[in-house]
């Protein structure tokens, strides 16, 4: 009972303190952008934003999915004090990761230097500067990674949440007098990202086992690749669905459209936070337990997990349907015709959370490749449903068409789980046990 309640209690701390960070870091950060906007003025403040933009996504890319490598392989090898292996992914994947982010912003430097005359070129300017970032950001991801797989959580999202967005504000401030632009923007956000990685990597040698560092390594390197190559799929391929249905109503139904689409998109992204929060706790203990063989343990944690989810998900969800109009009137009058495509939007988001941890109890199982291949079918169903509402429902269909890819890759996911691990994220876990409990009573 004792390692029960311990595994609980890790699980709600650190599922916790990933949403108190995660709120912060969204106020920071919106804090950070209110004042780079006046700073800067809209056109420098364009500039900024995309080429932000543009290494954010590029660093999500660039992990190769070794973030999850490492949350999937790092806790079982420690418990099992297999530290040689643990020791060869470290090495593996920094050198990887590293690798790549270097060589893709040599590539943009050196495109950027290239650019025509008739090309923006403070942007151009910009997007070279921004590149110097792109290593560190991507190495911070990895970073966060191994600080989560030692149970570090709230170290873990310290750096990023908090100390970065604190660091470029306050450059910003210190520095930049009149007359900043997007490319000193950049440059000191570029420091930031540095020093957040070093901070990073100070404390992940601080907390980590002495066995980490010292001693042989050894290399699974095939079996690392294959299931970095499927995880980066799975989430390069999240990626796309989550930002081409604002691009298919911009194409589609024109800019204004497109705007009041995006406003209600962010809007009900914000729904999902309990959902991302579990997860980024569950992920090191799913693998540990599971790879222990500790199932009934982890069916334990996953129902207090689908709990916890539900009791964050659906007040916000519920919320936000309720109050549609006055949200969405904070960001312009012109934009609370969205609201019908926000109802739908938040529909969908509730039955992600409805289904549970899916994707992370998959991945941490070993299933990456079900996972990779359910993505690519959603993506397929997504692409077709929005050429195919949009144009005839405009924004309703675009979220619509979202909307149902939402709900059939989260079934699709839960019943793979229950086909490949024998367990049930959902909250009809713990019903089914009480029932069969009260039977038996």
């Amino acid at each position: 009972m004792r390692p029960a309640t311990g595994v609980r209690d890790l699980l709600v701390r650190g599922s916790a303190s990933a949403l108190v960070l995660r709120l912060t870091g969204a106020l920071l950060a919106l804090g950070l952008q209110l004042l780079l906007a006046r700073l800067l003025g809209h056109s420098q403040y364009g500039n900024f934003i995309f080429a932000f933009a543009t290494i954010t996504t590029l660093s999500l890319v660039l992990k190769l999915g070794f973030d999850t490598v490492t949350l999937r392989f790092l806790p079982s090898y420690r418990a099992a004090g297999q530290w040689e292996l643990a020791r060869g992914l470290l090495r593996e994947s920094g050198r990887v990761v590293w690798a790549a982010s270097v060589c893709v912003a040599l590539g943009i430097a050196v495109v950027t230097a290239l650019v025509p005359p008739g090309t923006d070129p403070e942007l151009a300017w910009t997007l070279c500067i921004a590149a110097a970032a792109l290593p560190p950001m991507a190495m911070q991801l990895l970073a966060e990674a191994r600080l989560r797989a030692i149970d570090r959580m709230t170290l873990s999202r310290v750096p990023t949440e908090v100390l970065q967005p604190v660091l470029i504000g306050a450059f910003v401030l210190a520095l930049g007098r009149e007359g900043i632009g997007a490319e000193g923007a950049m440059a000191y956000t570029a420091i930031a990202c540095a020093v957040t990685l070093l901070a990073s990597t100070f404390a992940f040698r601080r907390v980590a086992p002495a066995e980490l560092f010292s001693g042989p390594a050894l290399r699974e390197s095939r079996e690392w690749h294959s299931a970095s190559l499927q995880l980066g799929l799975y989430s390069t391929t999240m990626l796309v669905i989550g930002q081409v249905d604002v691009v298919v109503a911009g194409i589609l139904l024109g800019p204004e459209a497109a705007g009041g689409y995006a406003i209600a998109s962010r809007i009900s992204k914000f729904i999902p936070f309990g959902l991302t929060a579990v997860n980024l706790a569950l992920a090191p203990l799913a693998s540990r337990l599971f790879h222990a063989g500790l199932s009934h343990e982890l069916q334990r944690v996953v129902t207090w997990a689908a709990g916890g989810i539900l009791l964050t998900t659906v007040p916000l969800g519920v919320g936000v349907m309720l109050f549609r109009e006055p949200l969405l009137a904070l960001f312009g009058p012109e934009f609370v015709s969205a609201q019908g495509a926000l109802v739908i939007l938040a529909v969908g988001r509730l039955a992600n959370a409805a289904c549970g941890p899916t994707a992370t109890l998959l991945s941490m199982s070993g299933n990456h490749g079900d996972a990779a291949r359910v993505a690519l079918g959603s993506a397929l169903l997504d692409a077709a449903l929005l050429l195919v509402l949009t144009p005839r429902l405009g924004i309703l269909g675009t979220a619509l068409a979202t909307t149902v890819t939402t709900v059939a890759w989260n079934l699709a996911l839960l019943v793979l789980v229950r086909r490949r691990t024998g367990l049930r994220p959902t909250l009809f876990a713990l019903l089914r046990a009480r029932g069969g409990a009260d039977a038996g009573a």
